[in-house]
């Protein structure tokens, strides 16, 4: 097992840790939102569009802890110069570094079910805070409907009782928040086979 440096909720790399492995891999959410490139809503500079609402984009439909960066990479080869989710990601040097991605579906989940360890964070270092509205993943759902990616709201509630985060689809072509997260050391690559 590599040595485990950062804990859930350090400062460290441009974000906030909150997700880390036993192989000493791991993941950093964004300090603050990446703002929109182009104007999706006039009352919002935070949203964006996921992507063409018809288009299928092959392989972006896993679901998986490393997946996000390949879903990002996926995307953008196929649209190269827009202004959706997975572009502002990929585009953005927060912090100084290069290599952010829209997170995967699990991702997503793992950073929303550590919001109130993020936020902490956050407000220590000066950042933005969980939003309480939808936020984009970079995993679409399958191909027999292309209409819809997956994504969460970071906080839901049952009856008018407050309660945890919840995973859920959206079309594509609604503008909602984008968070971007990265590797720890820009190292995706989360398989036990490959962790020395």
């Amino acid at each position: 097992m590599v040595g485990i440096t950062q804990n859930i909720g350090d400062f460290y790399q441009g974000g906030i840790v909150f997700y880390l492995n036993s192989f000493g891999k791991g993941l950093i959410i964004g300090s603050s939102y990446n703002q929109a490139t182009y104007q999706w809503s006039a009352q919002d500079n935070l949203v964006s569009d996921w992507g063409p609402n018809l288009h299928f984009y092959a392989v972006t439909e896993d679901t998986s802890i490393g997946t996000g960066w390949l879903n990002t990479a996926i995307f953008i080869n196929d649209h190269p110069n827009e202004h959706y989710a997975a572009n502002i990601c990929y585009n953005s040097t927060l912090a100084g570094y290069n290599d952010w991605f829209l997170p995967s579906k699990d991702e997503l989940w793992l950073a929303m079910l550590k919001i109130s360890i993020i936020d902490s964070s956050i407000n220590s270092n000066r950042g933005d805070t969980i939003l309480p509205n939808f936020h984009w993943s970079s995993t679409q759902t399958s191909a027999k409907d292309i209409r819809y990616a997956y994504g969460a709201w970071p906080f839901s509630s049952i009856n008018g009782i407050p309660n945890g985060p919840v995973q859920v689809t959206n079309s594509k072509n609604m503008p909602y928040l984008v968070r971007a997260v990265r590797c720890i050391d820009g190292d995706c690559n989360f398989s036990a086979t490959n962790s020395v």
